[in-house]
């Protein structure tokens, strides 16, 4: 049996290297508490039941449980949430949340603001033709090369179909304008 107190020097040995932890177990309330351990993100439940109440309380039961495996469900559902799962680009939920995020930070910081929207032409007819899994395949293919095109400062993403939009934060019109011919020309 294993008994510490919170406030006590075996507490802060026990915890040595996560004040975070030692911090949430002073307290009373409930808390989740993000540590790395090993080189790897973790989380942990801390809550407290009171033995007895008022004057009689005759003391706290600590509880510590490790919630990693449901906090990285949720981040994934997350993600999945946010992104188109053929394309692996953002989705339209996630390109409008973005976007709104996007355009605010452009308003604020007085950077331009460019959008970009594009269809595949005929795509239909790839489908109608040789066949969905074809389809998929344009549609995934066209996606490396817009991530590839356009990097990772652009916000891109597959709104649906053969539908995408692109947009791009601080980029001189002409620069941009090159870049689309560029694009074009592929």
């Amino acid at each position: 049996e294993l008994e510490i107190s919170p406030g006590t020097a075996d507490a802060a040995r026990l915890f040595e290297g996560w004040p975070e932890l030692l911090l949430a177990m002073e307290k009373t309330e409930p808390a989740i508490v993000k540590l790395t351990v090993k080189g790897r993100e973790r989380w942990y439940d801390v809550s407290t039941e009171e033995i007895g109440e008022g004057k009689l309380l005759r003391g706290r039961i600590k509880t510590l449980r490790d919630v990693t495996d449901i906090f990285q469900l949720n981040e994934e559902l997350s993600r999945l949430a946010m992104t188109d799962e053929l394309s692996v680009l953002s989705n339209r939920r996630a390109f409008l949340k973005l976007g709104k995020e996007w355009t605010a930070r452009s308003e604020a910081n007085g950077t331009s603001l460019h959008l970009l929207m594009m269809d595949l032409d005929f795509f239909k007819d790839v489908n109608d033709r040789y066949g969905h899994p074809t389809g998929d395949l344009v549609i995934h293919e066209f996606s490396q090369i817009l991530k590839e095109h356009f990097g990772e400062g652009a916000l891109i993403a597959r709104l649906g179909g053969e539908e995408f939009a692109v947009m791009i934060e601080g980029t001189p019109d002409e620069a941009l304008t090159e870049q689309v011919d560029t694009l074009l020309d592929k």
